[in-house]
Parts: structure tokens; C-alpha cells; sequence
């Protein structure tokens, strides 16, 4: 296979090109590092890529060669969350039920999402989803969530997309995405500060956001004032993520009207429309690399220690040997795991919130909005590319309904 493979991680429409399909353990190259290029293999099956998601210790994050890197994830800080092995990771277990804990947000969403469907249905004509509705409605929900102030979401939604999302394909990305990560740790520096006095002036009282409370239980937990410099910035890079995600479900939604008319009749069932989406199109394209710490045999294919493997989140979910008829949108499908979160010590903590916030937009620009149809055809929507590939724009119009 090509050594640029992964230096185009997707082809048009946001699919992930021919070296993600599903099934097997597929050798590439990666070409972007001064060091040459680099073996990796990617894994594509899903029991492969649970497998390495969930057994702790089976990935070396730590110490991947940046030779390796594919995403700007790769580049973060050793002491960055993500880059962290268990036992380590186990600081999420501090954090994480905080993102559970998320319910008394929802009337606020709802008001946020029903408020900017309404702006949908004022311009009576031809409209970007994206720019009207997607991207203003993330914006209200993490300025919320999050405890953000005036002017630092578009702040933070930047060093997010230079970071998490950048793919790396050439040598001179990595000093690129670097530095990105340097003006992110600036930016969080004084926020953070803001969330430690935060949390001592409210009395340690509920009701606070996501983010004072995060930062207070890794103070809490020990871990030392640089380490959580450097920790709580995976985080904050989190919420961003939320916007590419939202994006895909509103371009997809638009392509199933019967799945949308039943979601309105029975609006239980929209959680399960957004699990499908994301079963679908999974938003992250794969898993961070890192090596293996000991021989793993996967899809009768034993790989030594020492080997680095990439988990292709996408591939995985097109598995039919996991999901019979993977490609199509079937609402009633039985409730079964889906990987768009990630799995084991690495699971997003932000799922629920993200789900609450995405079924609510959702509900609501459909329910004001009836009939609403894309105005080109799928394929014509212009998508960005990157780890977490979006819609550029969600270009729609007003349906009979």
C-alpha cells in the first residue's frame, strides 16, 4: 500500500477511503514525520479494535514514535490525558461521573435548540444549517456546559480544530500542531485559575459547570498543579468535538424523512436515530495510535510487542459479523454498543451530555421545522476533512410539511 495512504484520511462526502474498510489488519505507511516513514497497522475489525480499546495497558500512548502520529491528538503534551496509561487514566473515574450528572441542563438545551430552530423557520428560504442552526446551537450549549465566557468558545472551537482535528501530512504539520498545542495550554492557563477560584468561592456548591468541577476533582485527586495544566486542556478540548458531531447528524438526518416523521410520533426514539447516525458515521475516524505492550492475535493475525497499531473506529462499525446490514438506517435495530465514543479507560466522558444536547437539537429543529430537506444532493454537500471530518455547510430548504 501507498506510503501516503494516511496522508488523505478521507475522500469526498466524509467517507473514509478504501484503506478503512472494514475486516482484517491492514500494514500501511505513514509518510509524515523527518524520521521517514513508518509501519503502523491498522486495525478494522471490531473485536480488534475493542479489544485494544479496552484492555488496559495493551497500548503504549506514551511513548508512541512521533513517526506514528496520524491526528494532532498524537502531538499533545505527555502529561495530556490522552497520551496517559492506566493505572493513570484512573483519574477519570474521578471526573467522569461529573459528565453523567448532567440532566439539569436539559430544559436550557431545549430552549437553546427550539430558539435557533426558530431562526430556521424566520428565513422562510434557502438556508446553511450549519452556519443558522448547528454551530450556534453547540455554541450556546458549551458556553453553558462548560462555563465559558463571552468570546473564548470561538477561542477554544480554533485550538480545537489546529489540535485534536488536524491530520498530519507532511513533516512541517508536527511543528505546526505543536505550537497549536502550546496556544491551547495558554489559553486554559488563566481559565483554569478562573475554575480553581470558582469552585473556593461557591462553597464547593452544585451547579456549577462541567469544567470547575473537573478541574477541582484532579486537584482534589492529587495529581500536581503542572500535570493538571496540562490534563484538564484534553478536556477543555473536548467540547469542541461536539460540533463536527452535531453537524454529521443533522446532514444525515436530513436524508432519512420517514426516520423523522417516526421520531416525532414517538420521541423516545430519537436517542436511538442519533446511535444509529453515529453507528453510521462515526464521528472520530480512529483511535490514537500507540504499541503495543505485549503479542496480541487479532483476526488470526499475531503482531509482536512493539508494534504499532492505529484502532479504525469506523471500519469497525461497518463489521457485519457485529451488525448485520451495517449500511442501513434502521431505527428498530436492537439496542447494541457503539464505538463512536471510544470504549475502556479513554470512553468520552461527555457522552451523555452530548447525546442529551443532540437529541434535544434534533427534536427540536425538526418539530419547528417540518418537511425541512437538503437542498442538494448528498453528494454535493461540501464536507471538511481532518480526524473528525464535518459539513462544511448543511445546505436546506423549507419542505411541504
Amino acid at each position: 500500500m501507498a506510503a501516503e495512504v494516511l496522508s488523505h484520511a478521507l475522500r469526498g462526502g466524509g467517507w473514509p477511503g478504501p484503506q478503512y474498510d472494514h475486516g482484517g489488519i491492514c500494514p500501511v505507511r505513514v509518510a509524515g514525520s523527518r524520521e521517514g516513514a513508518a509501519e503502523l497497522y491498522l486495525l478494522r475489525s471490531w473485536d480488534s479494535v475493542v479489544t485494544v480499546l479496552r484492555k488496559p495497558g495493551l497500548r503504549d500512548l506514551r511513548n508512541i514514535p512521533r513517526g506514528h502520529a496520524v491526528g494532532g491528538v498524537t502531538l499533545q503534551h505527555q502529561d495530556g490525558l490522552l497520551r496517559r496509561n492506566p493505572p493513570d487514566t484512573n483519574i477519570g473515574r474521578v471526573f467522569k461521573p461529573l459528565f453523567a450528572d448532567v440532566a439539569h441542563w436539559r430544559p436550557a438545551i431545549r430552549k437553546f435548540g427550539r430558539r435557533r430552530a426558530a431562526e430556521v423557520r424566520a428565513a422562510r428560504g434557502p438556508v446553511d444549517l450549519s452556519a443558522v442552526f448547528c454551530r450556534p446551537f453547540i455554541g450556546d450549549v458549551v458556553t453553558l456546559t462548560a462555563g465559558l465566557l463571552d468570546g473564548e468558545w470561538p477561542i477554544l472551537r480554533d485550538l480545537s480544530n489546529r489540535t485534536t482535528g488536524a491530520l498530519l501530512r507532511s513533516p512541517g504539520d508536527h511543528a505546526v500542531v505543536t505550537g497549536s498545542w502550546d496556544d491551547m495550554y495558554e489559553f486554559c492557563r488563566p481559565v483554569i485559575a478562573r475554575k480553581r477560584a470558582a469552585w473556593q468561592q461557591a462553597g464547593h456548591r452544585a451547579g456549577l459547570s462541567l469544567t470547575t468541577r473537573t478541574v477541582a476533582a484532579m486537584d482534589a485527586s492529587g495529581m500536581p498543579g503542572h500535570e493538571v495544566d496540562h490534563a484538564a486542556p484534553t478536556v477543555f478540548n473536548g467540547f469542541p468535538t461536539t460540533e463536527p458531531t452535531f453537524l454529521v447528524a443533522v446532514a444525515e438526518m436530513l436524508l432519512h424523512p420517514d426516520a423523522i416523521q417516526l421520531c416525532r410520533q414517538r420521541p423516545g426514539l430519537w436517542r436511538a436515530a442519533l446511535r444509529e447516525i453515529l453507528r453510521q458515521r462515526a464521528h472520530f475516524t480512529f483511535a490514537l495510535p500507540g504499541l503495543l505492550t505485549q503479542e496480541l492475535t487479532v483476526d488470526g493475525c499475531t503482531l509482536p510487542r512493539g508494534s504499532a497499531v492505529l484502532p479504525v473506529v469506523h471500519a469497525a462499525e461497518y463489521d457485519t459479523t457485529r451488525t448485520p446490514d451495517p449500511g442501513t438506517f434502521d431505527l428498530l435495530r436492537p439496542p447494541r454498543p457503539i464505538l463512536a465514543f471510544g470504549a475502556g479507560p479513554h470512553r468520552c466522558p461527555g457522552m451523555a451530555l452530548v447525546e442529551m444536547a443532540m437529541t434535544e437539537g434534533l427534536a427540536a429543529l425538526t418539530e419547528l421545522n417540518p418537511g425541512l430537506r437538503l437542498a442538494v444532493r448528498p453528494e454535493q454537500v461540501p464536507w471538511l476533512e481532518g480526524t473528525m471530518p464535518a459539513p462544511a455547510e448543511i445546505p436546506a430548504v423549507p419542505g411541504p410539511g
